[in-house]
């Protein structure tokens, strides 16, 4: 405690170095019960039916808990941070390695999974098979271990860790992404517990590589636990499927990711209907993503849950009031709502504005974060198309206002 203590006086001191410390929730308990504690329709005025039986995203969410990270930042001249990642499956532990590129901070996932490239289409990094073997002496209160992989250059990484099982609470969770992913993804972080390290030694292609230091003193090495979660690039295509017969409870909407380097992913999600609404829905081995709506001849979108499995609190709940539109029906104007991000549990992480309006053929939809500041840094519009099969939805990254 005493060293986390001075870590964050050198933080607080250090020019620039502030922006790096988590916060607090971004609304306070009043402010989030007069803003979403009932949920209103859309005031949208409609000018068409609806173009589908089955609701239509306004964007794709994610999420996802790493039980352990051992955080390193070097000064290797290629390489800035490097993040080794565990995830309790129902199948054991999984270990991934993050790379991040010190010229644009875009993360690369490195990790011995057979559907690597498919596996959770919704995050939107750039992956590398490679096995990540870790040889692990840990006890219960102390880490000890070895990690060995090769990182997207194909050099031998060797990282040897010793330190604290992350115990220390911290009292502020809401952690900054410090610049990392900026294009692909608008991300919150959750940050319960972290450890600085006593010892961590990194070799890259055999060369030891000198550890980064916090304000000239600390080394910028630690273990933490985290829940990454938000809303992400996307180019999909949507594809609905009729009921298997004419009375059944739900239908399927075959949701197909564009990803990187000309691979595809098909998803298939299930539509359940109920008296007021309806829900969308993906399940995973890892993960079960859940859009929400309300309504009965519009499908209004009030928010969307990742719930990761094993875990009792989900790694994203993100809520929208009033509703969005319905985006399968041409409306008037713009029409905008507000949006909280809560992650693991932890309530607003995130708040902004969302905007919808119809541009010509397709419907926009302009998400519009203003706190915290990271987040804030990361507009997105998404566009909605109609096609002969289905609709196609395509979220990027735009400029700051």
């Amino acid at each position: 405690m005493r060293i986390l203590t001075l870590l964050s006086a050198l933080l607080l001191s250090a020019c620039g170095l502030k922006r790096m410390l988590p916060e607090g929730p971004v609304l306070k308990p009043n402010q989030r019960d007069a803003a979403f504690g009932e949920t209103l329709a859309s005031a949208a005025s409609y000018t068409s039916l609806p173009e589908s039986d089955v609701p239509v995203l306004p964007f794709m969410v994610f999420g996802v808990a790493y039980d352990l990270d051992i955080v390193v930042v070097t000064e290797h001249p290629v390489w800035d941070m490097t993040e080794i990642a565990r995830i309790d499956t129902p199948d054991g532990p999984l270990w991934l390695a993050k790379d991040a590129r010190r010229s644009d901070l875009e993360q690369i996932i490195i990790a011995d999974i057979p559907d690597l490239f498919t596996w959770m289409p919704e995050i939107p990094v750039r992956r590398v098979q490679g096995t990540v073997r870790v040889e692990d002496r840990s006890s219960e209160s102390d880490l000890d271990m070895d990690i060995f992989y090769t990182n997207p250059d194909g050099e031998p990484v060797h990282i040897s860790y010793q330190g604290k099982v992350p115990v220390a609470e911290q009292g502020k969770r809401n952690g900054s992404t410090m610049g990392h992913s900026q294009g692909t993804v608008m991300a919150v972080l959750d940050l319960p517990v972290r450890n600085l390290a006593r010892s961590t030694t990194v070799r890259i292609n055999g060369e030891t590589q000198k550890v980064r230091k916090i304000a000239g003193l600390v080394p910028f090495t630690m273990a933490l636990t985290q829940t990454q979660a938000g809303i992400a690039i996307a180019a999909i295509a949507m594809t609905p499927h009729p009921p298997a017969f004419p009375d059944a409870p739900t239908s399927t909407v075959d949701l197909t990711h564009q990803l990187a380097e000309g691979r595809t992913a098909t998803q298939t999600w299930h539509v359940g209907r109920g008296s007021n609404g309806a829900r969308l829905v993906q399940r995973s081995e890892l993960r079960t993503i859940e859009h929400r709506f309300i309504g009965t001849e519009s499908l209004e979108w009030t928010g969307a849950t990742v719930q990761q499995v094993g875990k009792d609190e989900p790694a994203l709940v993100i809520t929208a009031n009033p509703a969005l539109p319905d985006l399968r029906r041409r409306f008037e104007g713009v029409v905008s709502s507000r949006f909280v991000m809560d992650v693991a549990g932890q309530q607003s992480h995130a708040t902004g504005e969302i905007h919808a309006e119809w541009v010509d053929d397709d419907v926009v939809v302009r998400i519009r974060p203003d706190a915290p500041w990271w987040v804030a840094e990361r507009p997105m519009d998404s566009r909605i198309h109609q096609t002969t099969n289905g609709f196609t939805l395509r979220t990027e990254r735009v400029e700051n206002e």
